[in-house]
Parts: C-alpha cells; structure tokens; sequence
C-alpha cells in the first residue's frame, strides 16, 4: 500500500477556510485522511506556522492559538512553528 505524508500550510489553510466562510473547528484529521485517499494510507501530518508573539497579540486570541496548538501536539501532529516578525517592505 502506498503510504503519503501530508503538509499543511497553517497561514494559508486559516484565510482561506475564513475567505470560503468554513468555520473552526476544522476536521484536520478527517481533511488528512481525505488528502491521502482511500487506497493510500496515511503516515504523517506535518503543520506549519508561525506562532504569535504573546506581546503583539490581544491576549484572548494568543491564548485561543495556544490552546489550538496544544490540542494538535496532543493529537501527535507534527508542528513546525516559526515566530511571526515585523518586515520592511519599504524598497530604496
């Protein structure tokens, strides 16, 4: 049987399930196993994203985040997570 990996982009899969009106929370798990397609069996689920900084977030959304977060670590999901920074987009 031929086995799959799946890795999701965190920032991308957010806006666009809040674009498209799609509403946590979201059934990663059953989305993977989706992805993978019935014939193939699921290995892995990579996530990646960056994670807010406590200080540059209202703290009702970075505790919403952290909870999130704990409940994938929990669920053996694989979590890469950088750390969100300010960029100058100012050419000269």
């Amino acid at each position: 049987m031929e086995r799959v990996i799946v890795f999701i982009d965190g920032s991308n899969f957010y806006f666009g399930c809040k674009q498209n009106k799609v509403n946590a929370p979201w059934e990663m798990v059953a989305l993977a196993r989706e992805l993978a397609g019935r014939d193939r069996r699921l290995v892995r689920v990579y996530y990646y994203n960056a994670r807010s900084r406590e200080k540059d977030v209202p703290q009702k959304k970075y505790q919403k985040e952290e909870k999130f977060y704990g409940i994938m670590y929990l669920a053996k999901w694989r979590l890469w997570l950088g750390e969100k920074t300010q960029r100058n987009r100012r050419l000269k």
